[in-house]
């Protein structure tokens, strides 16, 4: 029974220590309150605690992620008094962005130039005032705050009354009046196909569509190519294999990343996908799809890398996954990752 209370008393000191040892942030401090004052990693000095209090963003509410806090002299940013901010005044805007009734503040530090009276949200995290449009700390080059708006939900993608632009940079091949987004980082204007901020010359405006959410061997195409992440595969070189990967001469894609090596793209077929109900001892392969080429066996997930399974010898032929295979996998589950070639998205 003592030793129960002894270590019973032995968590409660542990927990009752400095304010620091109650932040759980990826050992970030943040704000606490304790018997003594006030504490942000180190206890803040000067502090009037009766007006006292944690300022959030709009919409977020968790004091464990309060990096700003005010009392009835004072705006603090962590540790750190803002030197001239009102903390009557003051507001969290969201994004990095803070205003008092005269000043405009990003990440804590003055932004220059920016009207407070003016200062707004456009949307999704752009802001601009009556001279400007703003990304982070800087002013957009020639954009007009008048007729600025984001288009769709591509993050950055936007235009006004005279220029498109992907943020902070003007598209100059691209048109205002026609600028569309297609999805999945695509998007489209003057009869042209973009990749963020890259033209698709290969691309086929009149058949060019983007693959759906639940696609994951492309991310788009035509009547002649494939697309990867901008990537153009031919047809005539590469094919469709089951529900995630392209087969090519050389290569293959799957789930957006390349492999020149160890697969062998020509042999490569699709057998299935495993059960979603298998024992709990495999649990790690529900809804792997299976693979295989002339080398071996290999399990595909939607998001992420190829796994080879180094029990099956590679003269085995699997015509489909069918019980007996799962039950095989399941028993002998080991696998060594594919490595894939990065370099292709350098180009």
């Amino acid at each position: 029974m003592r030793k129960r209370i002894f270590f019973i008393l032995a968590v409660l000191l542990l927990f009752s220590g400095t304010a620091h040892a109650l932040c759980n942030r990826s050992a970030a401090p943040c704000y606490e309150k304790e018997k003594d004052g006030w504490y942000y990693g180190e206890k803040l000095q000067g502090v009037d605690l009766q007006s006292f209090h944690l300022l959030f963003d709009p919409g977020r509410h968790d004091p464990e992620f309060a990096d700003y806090a005010a009392d009835k002299s004072h705006v603090y940013r962590g540790d750190r008094i803002l030197p001239g901010v009102d903390p009557v005044a003051f507001r969290l805007l969201g994004y990095r962005y803070s205003r008092d009734a005269t000043h405009v503040y990003y990440d804590g530090k003055l932004l220059s130039g920016a009207d407070a009276k003016t200062f707004v949200e456009i949307a999704n995290g752009s802001f601009k005032d009556a001279m400007h449009v703003y990304a982070g700390e800087t002013p957009i080059k020639d954009a007009d705050p008048a007729t600025f708006s984001l288009v769709g939900g591509y993050p950055g993608l936007a235009r006004d009354a005279t220029h498109v632009f992907l943020i902070p940079n003007v598209m100059p091949d691209a048109n205002p009046r026609d600028v569309k987004d297609l999805g999945r980082w695509y998007w489209a204007s003057n009869k042209k196909i973009f990749f963020e901020d890259k033209p698709l010359v290969q691309a086929d405006f009149a058949t060019f569509h983007v693959a759906g959410d639940r696609e994951y061997a492309i991310s788009a195409e035509d009547e002649n190519y494939y697309f990867v992440e901008g990537q153009a595969l031919d047809k005539e070189e590469c094919r469709r294999v089951g529900a995630v990967a392209i087969a090519c001469k050389d290569y293959i894609f799957a789930a957006k990343e390349k492999y020149t090596a160890g697969i062998d793209p020509v042999s490569l077929r699709y057998l299935g996908r495993l059960s979603r109900m298998l024992p709990h001892s495999c649990e790690l392969l529900e809804s792997m799809m299976i693979y295989q080429d002339k080398n071996g066996v290999y399990g595909f997930y939607e998001g992420g890398p190829i796994s080879r399974f180094t029990s099956f010898r590679p003269k085995e032929r699997f015509e489909t996954l069918d019980k007996d295979m799962e039950s095989r996998l399941c028993s002998h589950p080991a696998v060594e990752t594919m490595e894939f070639d990065n370099a292709w998205r350098q180009n």
